[in-house]
């Protein structure tokens, strides 16, 4: 039940019809619970809405990419369907809607309080605010995203991140123009689209004065790709063989600097950088390949003749500091899911290679350990507070951030005090190049 303390005793007329008109919209639309009643006592407003059993966003667990996208399309249709009737609806907080895996049930008292003191975003602002929380529990403001937020979204579904990010800036302030961004970008990714079913239409809506009781997979091709491909132990190389991969680095080498100059007449800026980068990636993974070669040629004389590899030049790593920091997100963002239930390591296998990779998935691993004993750790919240340092001097790329963390180790007993608690400590983070991903291949505490 909702008692809104008003101003005044009575509201004018104007705010009364607005009021019964979207109590009927809501009592119209498929997936709105029903007010039970809505009246107005003195100089109180009291509404009244049915008991729901599944909680509201603000208390659920974070939700995959996919459902993000599916959550934020089917709230941007409901605001589109009270903007098409000349009604703002408001109530878009995560406290005010609930998400099943499949529907957004909206709430009623939140659009009513909203419609009696209106707040100070727009409703796409604060439905993007919404959906930020539920894949990240991280809460942004409308008006000023968090710096960190879109790293796990911008891994599996980069224009889900951009439309979010519009969203919350105010750069897209037109409904449509949302759900014809958010339509459109699953053929671009080859995201299998979700059916649309109908039945959650709203239907015919009627203004009455006395209120009675009554969509896709996002994860990137590439990534995926580079996900599955695990590293092997190869045999020797022939002597061939190493030639030809000297050939090819000569190959590589020498049209770089012809490519990058004739690209500086293209007609886009946009053009140049993309043609640059893909020549860094091939340059960067021939030399690795050669330096691979080497190493496995060190039974031959000639071999254990040769001066070891220089190390590769800071230029040439792809990796920057922001997507390193976006990566380490995404690895947090995901603990909850890859050390609680469904204790899935392929949640995170997009962005975790190496010794991290092997050792949660090891049969006598972390992992393994929670599921055998019927115990799982939930993260309240756990995300970078500091970048600290991003090291290129070595052979690989290192990042130093400060992360806090707040979890809790739930067992057959209870909760566990000597495992659960807040921290707020300094990790060191190594990344390896898989294909053309970089990957987190172990870290430390400092």
């Amino acid at each position: 039940m909702l008692v809104l303390e008003l101003q005044h005793e009575n509201l004018d007329i104007k705010k009364l019809l607005e009021l019964e008109h979207l109590a009927s919209f809501l009592n119209s639309y498929a997936t709105a619970l029903s007010l039970e009643a809505l009246s107005l006592e003195e100089s109180q407003l009291i509404a009244v809405q049915p008991w729901s059993n599944t909680p509201t966003l603000d208390q659920g667990a974070q939700i995959s990419v996919r459902e993000g996208r599916q959550l934020l399309l089917q709230g941007l249709e409901f605001v589109q369907a009270a903007q098409d009737i000349e009604l703002s609806v408001g109530g878009l907080q995560s406290d005010n809607l609930t998400w099943d895996g499949k529907t957004l049930k909206i709430l009623p008292l939140g659009a009513i309080a909203d419609q009696v003191f209106p707040p100070s975003t727009s409703n796409l602002a604060q439905l993007a605010s919404t959906v930020v929380w539920s894949l990240t529990h991280l809460s942004i403001e409308p008006g000023k995203p968090g710096q960190f937020w879109q790293a796990q979204i911008q891994l599996e579904d980069p224009e889900l991140r951009q439309i979010l990010e519009d969203l919350l800036l105010g750069q897209i302030t037109n409904t449509q123009t949302a759900l014809d961004l958010l339509k459109r970008s699953p053929s671009q990714l080859t995201i299998t689209p979700v059916p649309t079913d109908t039945s959650d239409q709203p239907g015919p809506i009627s203004i009455a004065p006395i209120i009675n009781p009554e969509q896709p997979s996002t994860a990137s091709a590439n990534l995926v790709a580079s996900a599955e491909k695990r590293k092997s132990d190869s045999g020797p190389i022939v002597a061939a063989v190493l030639a030809g991969c000297l050939g090819i680095a000569i190959l590589v080498v020498v049209p770089l600097s012809v490519v990058i100059s004739s690209s500086r007449n293209t007609s886009t800026a946009d053009s140049r950088a993309a043609e640059q980068e893909q020549l860094q990636l091939e340059l960067e993974r021939t030399r690795r390949e050669l330096e691979a070669a080497r190493r496995d040629q060190g039974t031959t004389s000639s071999s254990n003749n040769r001066a070891a590899p220089p190390a590769v030049p800071d230029s040439t790593f792809s990796l920057t500091r922001d997507q390193a920091a976006e990566i380490v997100s995404a690895w947090l963002s995901r603990k909850s899911q890859v050390f609680g239930p469904p204790y899935d390591t392929n949640e995170v296998a997009s962005f975790v290679t190496g010794a991290l990779w092997t050792d949660i998935n090891k049969p006598n691993g972390p992992v393994q350990w929670l599921r055998n004993n019927n115990s799982y750790y939930r993260y309240n919240q756990s995300n970078i507070t500091e970048v600290i340092n991003f090291d290129t001097s070595g052979s690989k790329p290192k990042l130093t951030v400060r992360v806090y963390e707040d979890r809790v180790l739930y067992t057959p007993r209870g909760t566990d005090p000597n495992q659960s608690g807040s921290s707020n400590d300094i990790f060191t983070y190594d990344f390896e190049l898989e294909g053309d991903q970089w990957m987190i291949a172990d870290y430390r505490k400092n």
